[in-house]
């Protein structure tokens, strides 16, 4: 089953996703300064930050977006923390933690995740009328 994700550029020198593997699209940052030259962010060790995209990205229903790290920096400790994104037409932005013990800088261009489309069920969602011991009694 093929899953369609519409994007849309943001800026016209922006990336779009790029088919990685038969399961997932690379996504690019989009580091631009007010000038328009290509700038990049510096990571340190133990901080996180929001690294835009340049695009929106909207899955079709019942699709959402699964993001995952990038194997390239994720080999040097890098790793998305929003992992799963709303389908609102905003731009789509990377949450990157530095877990590593060096500085990592990410640069315009540069692939800083994996998208993958999952269906994802509508939770539903019941009120206990017995309180916290009910829910211990369902696991």
């Amino acid at each position: 089953m093929i899953g369609t994700l519409t994007c849309a550029k943001l800026y016209p020198d922006a990336k779009l996703p790029a088919v990685a593997s038969p399961v997932c699209v690379d996504v690019y940052a989009y580091l631009k300064s007010e000038r328009g030259h290509d700038i990049k962010i510096l990571v340190p060790p133990g901080m996180a930050r929001i690294i835009p995209t340049g695009i929106t990205a909207i899955p079709e229903d019942p699709y959402s977006i699964v993001l995952c790290p990038h194997v390239m920096l994720a080999m040097n400790g890098v790793h998305v923390l929003n992992t799963l994104t709303s389908t609102n037409p905003r731009e789509l932005v990377v949450l990157l933690h530095n877990a590593g013990t060096e500085p990592q800088w990410i640069e315009h261009g540069n692939a800083i995740a994996q998208a993958i489309l999952v269906q994802l069920p509508t939770p539903l969602i019941l009120e206990s009328s017995h309180g916290r011991d009910d829910l211990q009694m369902r696991r």
